[in-house]
């Protein structure tokens, strides 16, 4: 997976709610002001990309343990330790529902982050990109759930919806 992680989240884990960048996809981790270097998405393919200058952000929230490991080689790599995990302490439902609505308006930047990765990580961009389209919405669905009722859905569970 590259390079193990070794030091305590609290070393790396510093980045600011108030510089979070606004492709972050929300959850608990995020990306702030972090360096530019490029490496996330190498080590974190599954949650990390950059943006055209070079700062990271979260493109979907780790789904199981290896892609949560995988997302915190990813943050211990920056050494402005940009990154963040304290999203659930800040998102709410209403700015949840907020980011979703102006998810559009957030298209070109979209665009401009997948243009300059396709070249170097064809699967992360067509991942990212695919995941815009199809599976974003039922994990904000799944995440205003954690946020009104402090856990996450079973498969029986209605989920709420994005718009109130």
């Amino acid at each position: 997976m590259g390079r193990e992680w070794l030091e305590p989240p609290e070393a790396y884990f510093r980045g600011l709610w108030e510089e979070r960048h606004p492709l972050n996809t929300p959850g608990p981790f995020y990306g702030a002001e972090t360096d530019t270097c490029l490496d996330g998405p190498p080590l974190a393919p599954n949650s990390l990309f950059y943006d055209e200058h070079g700062i990271g952000f979260v493109w979907r929230q780790p789904r199981d343990d290896n892609e949560t490991l995988a997302l915190m080689n990813g943050a211990s790599s920056d050494p402005f330790g940009g990154f963040a995990w304290d999203g659930d302490d800040h998102w709410t439902t209403d700015l949840v529902r907020a980011w979703w609505r102006e998810r559009h308006d957030r298209t070109r930047a979209v665009e401009r982050a997948i243009a300059m990765v396709v070249n170097a990580l064809p699967e992360v961009a067509r991942n990212y990109a695919e995941y815009l389209v199809n599976g974003i919405d039922e994990d904000l669905r799944r995440y205003l759930y954690f946020l009104e009722y402090g856990t996450y859905p079973s498969a029986d569970d209605d989920l709420p919806a994005l718009s109130p």
